[in-house]
């Protein structure tokens, strides 16, 4: 039985951009039943806000901080967010949405 829900904000440091890093973490989300957004922030940095169970959004993390094949992940940076974090880049609150870059 999946645990009570919860929000969080990922921050990954590295190589993340140009190699797969956003679908990855999508599918991957997707695939753990979590809602939220993927997105490019700045230069060599991707955000992640990410919506459900406490052991998928450890799951996720774990996820992260290895990357796609072609990613270096050097910092994975983790806060608690709510529900206008969620919405910055899912409108709708299903599924993981790949957002636009900022």
């Amino acid at each position: 039985m999946a645990g009570p829900s919860e929000i969080r904000r990922f921050v990954a440091r590295g190589r993340v951009q140009g190699v797969g890093f956003r679908n990855f973490i999508a599918r991957e989300a997707r695939r753990l039943g979590l809602a939220g957004w993927v997105r490019n922030r700045g230069l060599d940095e991707v955000e992640i806000v990410a919506a459900g169970a406490a052991e998928s959004l450890d799951e996720l993390a774990r996820l992260a901080r290895r990357g796609p094949p072609a990613a270096q992940v050097n910092d994975l940076f983790s806060e608690p967010a709510d529900k206008a974090n969620l919405a910055l880049g899912n409108k709708t609150g299903a599924g993981m949405a790949v957002a636009a870059s900022v």
